[in-house]
């Protein structure tokens, strides 16, 4: 049992306590009530006591310490495991596909802690983070697979570590320790003729999001979400925001994209979707936007390409994805410059502001009207 003390000009209690090194030591017990002094020296001791014995553990200091909150603030530190902690961060995400890609990785994750993962979400080390992703890539998941399931994890401890229940992110340690070499797998580019295949069997929807993937190099989800006010045919350009790179993209209309627009812009308001029936899909799934366009591919005759990937799996060289590398390719092969491919791809590092767009629409107009047409 610990002792009390009081210093001559103050009216606090001091707990007068053995250390479990045997040094003894003073320590403030913030309170003038001697009885609540004392409750609170004991349970000061009690923890020095357990230390003494090699019993000294985060659960039993995190006993005492809410066991001393409970009485005397009627608060406790945060006592959630892995497990739950986890499962109510994914239940805060509001699209369910996000849920399920993120529910899976989660359950890869809570394997490889196993019984751990029902204890505290502070009892899980950069150890254990370097340990799921070696078990991962013992798997032989592809590298760019596995940096996205790191990066999924370290946004749930990022999380934890803005509501203070933990201290550090330990996937945040085991990266920096331990990165991760990401090398994508190559995708193929489209020819003209299957391009023009793809044009010539799509409906007027998809029509329209692959001639924005092949004239402005938009990806899937930012070409299926384009609505008539990212359209100006007066000025012959196209505003979008790239959902990927976080900026805004202003880009010359094709003379091919600016009649197909005008042929469509009697039937819409500014505010509808171009591709209404597709707009806010998933594009992964069965039923998703990439499966729906390897069903054109098949039906234009067109060869996904399937190949060995980074890791086990195989993939298809030739996707939606690859019309962004045919719009490069196809601005490269008709001459135009690296700096001015990069701005219209939006590669570039900074936003096109409106002085600069008015200076350089010409010089991309021009590099624009240079891609090859389609028949519509």
């Amino acid at each position: 049992m610990a002792s009390l003390t009081k210093k001559k000009t103050s009216k606090i209690w001091i707990a007068v306590l053995r250390l479990s090194d045997g040094r003894r030591t003073n320590r403030s017990t913030g309170t003038t009530d001697k009885k609540k002094a004392q409750r609170i020296a004991d349970d000061f001791q009690c923890i020095e006591n357990e230390g003494r014995e090699n019993r000294i553990t985060e659960g039993a200091i995190r006993r005492y310490l809410n066991k001393m909150l409970e009485s005397h603030t009627k608060e406790i530190i945060n006592r959630e495991t892995v497990k739950d902690f986890l499962c109510a961060w994914i239940d805060g995400k509001k699209n369910k596909n996000t849920q399920e890609k993120y529910q899976a990785v989660v359950n890869s994750f809570q394997s490889s802690l196993g019984a751990k993962a029902n204890t505290l979400l502070s009892s899980v080390t950069y150890r254990d983070a370097i340990e799921y992703l070696n078990q991962r890539s013992a798997l032989n998941i592809a590298p760019k697979t596995l940096s996205v399931d790191a990066k999924i994890l370290s946004s749930a401890f990022n999380l934890a570590k803005r509501l203070q229940i933990i201290q550090e992110n330990p996937f945040e340690k085991a990266l920096a320790l331990k990165p991760i070499d990401v090398s994508s797998s190559k995708k193929a580019v489209f020819t003209k003729d299957e391009i023009q295949a793809l044009v010539t069997i799509a409906n007027p929807e998809w029509k329209a999001v692959i001639l924005i993937g092949v004239y402005c190099g938009a990806r899937l989800t930012d070409c299926t979400t384009m609505r008539w006010d990212n359209i100006d045919l007066v000025e012959g350009q196209i505003t979008y925001f790239s959902t990927k790179n976080k900026k805004v993209l202003i880009l010359p209309l094709h003379p091919a994209l600016h009649d197909y627009f005008k042929s469509l812009e009697t039937k819409n308001t500014k505010e509808t979707y171009i591709s209404p029936s597709l707009a806010g899909k998933s594009t992964s799934g069965k039923s998703g936007l990439s499966g729906a366009f390897t069903r054109l591919m098949a039906t234009a005759g067109i060869d996904p390409e399937r190949v060995n990937g980074k890791g086990k799996r195989k993939f298809s060289a030739k996707t939606f994805h690859s019309l962004r590398h045919s719009f490069n390719s196809m601005l490269a092969n008709s001459g135009v410059s690296q700096e001015n491919r990069m701005k219209l791809i939006g590669h570039a590092s900074q936003q096109i502001n409106n002085q600069y767009t008015h200076v350089q629409m010409e010089t991309l107009r021009r590099d624009i009207e240079n891609l090859p047409s389609f028949k519509l």
